[in-house]
């Protein structure tokens, strides 16, 4: 119980540091449990977050792309 409330509390505190939002590459599957269960994910960028938009409407997170297209090349 502990780790999800320390989980919870790192959450809170990286959605109040952003003041924009955005898109973020993950594992399909994590993201998939993520708008299912509402659980929190982790992005290849190190951000956690829990998936509740459509990614189609947000920026693409920077980080993550540079990642992306580094692993794909």
């Amino acid at each position: 119980m502990t780790a999800v409330l320390e989980r919870e509390a790192v959450l809170q505190k990286q959605d109040e540091d952003d003041d924009e939002h955005f898109a973020h590459y993950a594992e399909k599957v994590s993201v998939t449990e993520g708008y299912v269960l509402g659980t929190p994910v982790q992005a290849i960028c190190g951000k956690v977050f829990i998936p509740h938009r459509d990614p189609d409407r947000l920026p693409l997170c920077n980080k993550c792309k540079e990642i992306a297209d580094a692993l794909f090349l």
